[in-house]
């Protein structure tokens, strides 16, 4: 009977080891898993100050260009220039640097959708992502899309209507550094709300 008894205690015992070990094993699982989470989440946190400060850097270099444009093909549509057209005047006033719209990067958007990281983070730092890359996806392409279409429209090579397009041209311009003004204050507002993040 004594006996019998030790035996069973003795299976309790290594029974609750088992069941402890197991334990132990899901919960340093867990804790590792929550690690990589966190380091994930951190690593994808960096990308987006580094891409959305080098979006910023972009803007900010070709918005005094694209007002300088404007003004540039406001003044050309006052210039008497007989038998030339808008498209004319406007490869004559690009400046030589570029003046492009270019496309903005959203590889750190991209990647963090993919790889789950967007999901680790805290709600009001993914709305703010999420909100800060809406407007980089609709502000300048539509923009450079009716550019590039009025730019190539007929009335841009018709000498008749070098004038009025000239103006039209340079009012999208004007448009152009309307949104680029409107990103830069996007841009701040997301990396001053990363940067407190920190805190």
């Amino acid at each position: 009977m004594a006996q019998a008894l030790a035996r069973s205690r003795k299976l309790l015992l290594e029974s609750a080891l088992i069941v402890l070990s197991v334990l132990l094993g899901f919960a340093a699982t867990a804790w590792h898993d929550r690690q990589q989470e966190r380091a994930l989440a951190a690593e994808a946190l960096q990308s987006f100050r580094r891409e959305i400060s080098q979006n910023l850097a972009t803007v900010e270099r070709l918005r005094p260009v694209h007002a300088a444009l404007a003004a540039r093909l406001e003044a050309e549509a006052d210039a008497a220039h007989p038998n030339e057209t808008a498209f004319d005047a406007f490869k004559r006033s690009f400046p030589a640097s570029g003046a492009s719209v270019p496309p903005l990067a959203d590889a750190a958007w991209e990647t963090a959708v993919s790889t789950g990281a967007l999901r680790l983070m805290r709600y009001d730092r993914a709305a703010l992502l999420s909100e800060t890359y809406q407007v980089q996806r609709t502000a300048l392409p539509q923009m450079a899309a009716r550019l590039d279409e009025r730019l190539t429209s007929p009335e841009s090579f018709d000498p008749a209507r070098r004038a009025a397009m000239l103006r039209v041209l340079a009012l999208l311009f004007e448009n152009v550094e309307g949104q680029e003004r409107y990103l830069t204050d996007v841009y701040h507002t997301t990396l001053q709300g990363l940067d407190a993040s920190r805190r």
